[in-house]
């Protein structure tokens, strides 16, 4: 109901002029407020007739006189009506106004909302400034049953209660039908059913969004109290907002759900990816057999090295191991105890080597080669000593071998300073000759062949000692 002050319209001075001068015409009329009491007027009128002035069907005053269809008394009421309708109008546009800037004011606050409960508390308190009543629930479809938000007052917290059948109370008929309702005596409604904290008059609203409906909102007092449908039509339109604003903040939700799902699923995959490659990788610089380098991968490290090593002038040694009479082996025990003899003779060897530059790769059948960057002539002469000894130490039985009773190995040994103008081959080359010389002299031996650079000794650079990069 529009508050409007019937007395106080009447006696604006205005207002007032106006009736005054009607009355000076010893005119018997009188203006009396809603409980009939005179407010202007012939005070000495007895129980004359009246004629009712009234807002929304509800009497503010009266206009009393014994001649009611007297021109004089027919325009005092219609300056009393015309005056009153100015106000109502004003009093609308004035309601009106108010709530399309509390609208404006929520939808700029809602828009900063990215989670369902901060809607939720956002529509309770601002929802109560402007609607009678002290409580506000707000019920969220899911899978048949609606979960229950209870924003607590004045504080910033939203409880969030237990999951209510769809299809129950009043909400569940709101929610069926999408008609909002007003209930002003909720103990006189069959569809009631009671909730944890006393509700006597409620308002309930569905929210609705494009794609459907979303839930119901309710708004509630714990007291008696005559819901308008002005009051309806001001909690529809929150309504309305708060289902957008739920809406996005639940697509919000599931985006960063799905974002941090994805996100996790990325990077379990590069985590699987980048476990395959290092498989590939290792499949592919690995010999399947022995599980050292195969001879792509000594061709990759053996380049890379040579060029390093000739932009800064350090010494490059290979030795190439071949085990002796690994033929009459195989024909004596059989290529699965071949296998396994190869497979104990590569870790050996990988075992002898300390530097993680140093470098054995399985150069086909029995077969080694191992590149020892930073390392001269005699630190490689060690390391084949080393690898002799340990190989010999493995004490795997070869009696078919025409120079042990024992699993032995030649080598061919050669170093140099890598250049520009010389290449790594020529280097095994090298190498390879002192292999053959060593299985010509009767195996079981090792033999160092020198490389000679095309520079000469003059220009090759004095090799540093005891620096912990190069072999001594």
């Amino acid at each position: 109901m529009i508050n409007l002050k019937f007395k106080k319209i009447i006696l604006k001075p205005r207002m007032k002029g106006l009736i005054q001068r009607l009355l000076d015409d010893d005119h018997p009329i009188a203006v009396l407020d809603d409980h009939q009491r005179p407010i202007i007027g012939n005070l000495n009128l007895g129980d004359f007739q009246g004629y009712e002035i009234s807002i929304e069907n509800s009497i503010v005053g009266w206009v009393v006189s014994p001649l009611l269809d007297h021109p004089i008394t027919q325009m005092l009421i219609y300056l009393i009506e015309t005056e009153i309708n100015k106000k109502v109008l004003a009093i609308d546009a004035l309601d009106k106004y108010e709530e399309l800037n509390f609208l404006y004011d929520i939808s700029a606050k809602l828009s900063t909302c990215l989670n369902v409960q901060e809607v939720i508390k956002l529509m309770a308190d601002e929802a109560l400034k402007q609607i009678p009543g002290n409580a506000l629930v707000v019920m969220i479809y899911q899978d048949g049953m609606m979960q229950v938000f209870y924003p607590k007052q004045n504080e910033n917290q939203v409880i969030l209660g237990q999951k209510i059948s769809a299809n129950l109370g009043i909400y569940g008929h709101v929610f069926k039908t999408g008609q909002a309702e007003i209930v002003n005596q909720v103990d006189l409604d069959t569809r009631f059913i009671s909730q944890t904290f006393k509700i006597a008059s409620l308002m309930c609203c569905p929210l609705m969004t494009q794609t459907g409906k979303l839930g119901v909102i309710q708004i509630s007092s714990d007291r008696t109290l005559e819901y308008t449908a002005q009051d309806l039509k001001l909690f529809i339109a929150l309504a309305s907002q708060a289902a957008a604003s739920i809406q996005n903040a639940l697509f919000y939700e599931q985006l960063r759900e799905y974002s941090h799902t994805l996100e996790r699923k990325v990077a379990e995959r590069t985590a699987e990816l980048e476990k395959v490659n290092q498989e590939l990788n290792q499949l592919a610089n690995l010999d399947g057999l022995t599980q050292v380098a195969n001879r792509r991968c000594l061709q990759e490290t053996f380049n890379r090295e040579w060029y390093r090593l000739a932009r800064e002038q350090g010494p490059l040694s290979m030795i190439i191991c071949d085990v002796d009479y690994f033929k009459r082996y195989n024909d004596t025990y059989g290529h699965q105890m071949g296998d396994e003899c190869l497979q104990k003779i590569a870790q050996t060897l990988k075992k002898t080597l300390k530097r993680p530059a140093d470098l054995v790769a399985r150069y086909g059948g029995e077969e080694f080669v191992v590149v020892l960057p930073n390392t001269q002539a005699s630190g490689a002469w060690i390391v084949a000593q080393e690898i002799q000894s340990n190989v010999r130490n493995l004490g795997i039985e070869h009696q078919a071998s025409l120079v042990s009773p024992l699993i032995t190995m030649s080598m061919g040994i050669s170093s140099t300073v890598p250049t520009h103008s010389t290449s790594g081959e020529e280097l095994f080359e090298v190498a390879d000759q002192a292999l053959y010389e060593a299985k010509k002299q009767g195996r079981d031996r090792m033999i160092f062949r020198e490389f000679k650079s095309p520079i000469s000794p003059s220009q090759r650079p004095e090799p540093r000692r005891n620096d912990g990069f190069y072999r001594l």
